[in-house]
């Protein structure tokens, strides 16, 4: 029922050698990321990085570290071979904030990726990507422990209450979350703001939650 993308250990649907996994290859890989970084930083830019802090989902503050930023994009962009991670990452360290949450680092990537899809649709992939990764990292893994809370608040019909209850494993077995990443960017964001339940404090299902949970109530249960 967990997805193989998560936010720290990528892997694409269609390959999984796409991540480095040689000693040679990741010093490549490092050396490659600190030139980003120097470059991003250097005199010649409009922007500084030094000293900026960001807030992760736990509150707690530390400081930036561009160089996960780095491998993060690259890990996500994966079978995407013709996307500039550096070029993306310069971007988001230009128009970063100090103090920023790192939900919002992930919104900033996948907003500039698409601001480069017109070049490269490949771009937009990655921009989705991004938005379902960081999706699933702000909500949980079962679907009935959501289902349950919405229902704690009136918001479910009492027929799929039932239903779910009685079935709940069976449901949990079915849903795949990487299914999740079939989808493009305008299509999450429409889920997202539109069809998918969220709360006060923020998103709580997933598109595979909503799938589930409307295809039994149109199905008749």
């Amino acid at each position: 029922m967990n997805s193989n993308y998560s936010i720290d250990t990528i892997d694409t649907a269609t390959a999984d050698t796409a991540t480095a996994d040689t000693a040679t290859a990741d010093d490549t890989a490092t050396a490659a990321d600190t030139a980003i970084i120097d470059d991003a930083s250097s005199s010649k830019g409009s922007y500084s990085v030094t000293g900026m802090t960001v807030v992760k989902r736990d509150g707690t503050v530390q400081r930036v570290n561009f160089n996960k930023i780095t491998r993060r994009l690259r890990q996500l962009a994966g079978d995407l071979y013709s996307i500039d991670v550096g070029r993306i990452t310069q971007m988001v360290i230009r128009d970063m904030s100090q103090s920023m949450p790192t939900s919002r680092i992930d919104t900033l990537a996948s907003t500039t990726c698409i601001s480069l899809a017109l070049e490269n649709s490949e771009y937009s992939k990655l921009g989705a990507r991004l938005v379902i990764s960081n999706w699933h990292k702000q909500t949980g893994d079962d679907p009935v422990v959501k289902w349950d809370r919405l229902d704690q608040r009136g918001m479910l019909n009492g027929e799929f209450v039932v239903f779910y209850t009685r079935y709940r494993d069976v449901l949990r077995g079915a849903i795949d979350y990487s299914r999740d990443y079939l989808f493009d960017y305008f299509a999450l964001s429409t889920l997202q703001k539109l069809y998918c339940a969220k709360l006060d404090e923020g998103p709580l299902e997933r598109p595979q939650d909503m799938w589930m949970r409307v295809s039994c109530v149109v199905g008749g249960y």
